[in-house]
């Protein structure tokens, strides 16, 4: 895990600093990449498990910035969708130190930009209606929402983005989802297992159009918005192996495994989208 900050050429006097360089997290550095000029830093990373570390290397960065503002976008985490809850509870303390401390040192000075999971809050639902309908049933999502409270609790100005099943260009630098291992499969000739049913229903949305979106609110000075980002058009498994074989004109190997707690639709209405 790691972060990179840009100094922004707007808003004036304002830092960027992304926590978290995985697949959604690289994507919205390279976005800025566009609206600033990375900062330097002569240390390299720290410890995803040591909030201290995490906190005296933001600082770190902030000071390099010679900004007085800035925008935290946080991508960090490193457990995924079927973590157990001890790993979600490790994760949260983490999360809720480095906050807690952010938030008391820089108040106004501060705005935090959270990556949460559409996925995780609204799970259990049928059918999505309004944004308040969360209703997590894993431990992922009932600790993404603690995050969300945490922050909303904070005294700070704040955006959290709910974000569905990303797909996006890892590079073999960070976790692989579902698009990126059905693409490599293709390649490699060698069957990927699948923990799902070939028509379970996902709403797939793309890693830059979810920076664009992050960084398009931070310049605008969008403020205060809790959003689902989301394409509003589901999409089965087996539609994505079928549409991934014929773009590469290559066979995709897949095995499904009996997977219960893997097999519900998780779609989202064009309206609490906001990807586009």
């Amino acid at each position: 895990m790691a972060a990179i900050a840009f100094n922004l050429y707007r808003p004036e006097n304002t830092c960027c600093i992304v926590v978290g360089l995985g697949l959604i997290g690289r994507s919205i550095a390279n976005y800025l990449a566009f609206y600033g000029e990375e900062v330097q830093c002569e240390k390299g990373g720290f410890s995803w498990d040591d909030p201290g570390e995490i906190i005296n290397y933001i600082n770190l960065l902030l000071r390099n910035s010679g900004r007085d503002r800035f925008e935290l976008i946080w991508c960090g985490g490193r457990a995924g969708f079927s973590a157990l809850d001890s790993e979600m509870r490790k994760e949260y303390e983490v999360f809720s130190r480095v906050i807690n401390t952010l938030s008391a040192s820089y108040k106004e000075n501060i705005t935090l930009n959270f990556i949460s999971s559409a996925g995780g809050l609204y799970e259990g639902n049928e059918i999505i209606d309004k944004i308040e309908d969360v209703n997590p049933v894993r431990p992922y999502g009932i600790w993404k929402l603690k995050q969300e409270d945490l922050i909303l609790m904070q005294n700070i100005s704040a955006r959290i983005y709910r974000v569905s099943s990303a797909y996006g260009f890892s590079f073999g630098l960070t976790r692989f989802g579902l698009i990126d291992s059905l693409i490599k499969s293709s390649f490699t000739r060698n069957s990927l297992q699948i923990y799902a049913n070939p028509s379970t229903l996902r709403d797939y949305v793309f890693t830059k159009d979810i920076a664009r979106l992050v960084v398009e609110d931070i310049i605008s000075g969008r403020q205060d918005v809790i959003r689902v980002v989301a394409s509003g058009r589901a999409v089965s498994v087996d539609m994505i192996i079928n549409l991934i074989s014929q773009l590469l004109k290559k066979q995709v190997r897949v095995t499904y495994a009996v997977n219960e707690a893997n097999n519900r639709d998780i779609v989202f209405p064009a309206k609490l989208s906001s990807s586009e």
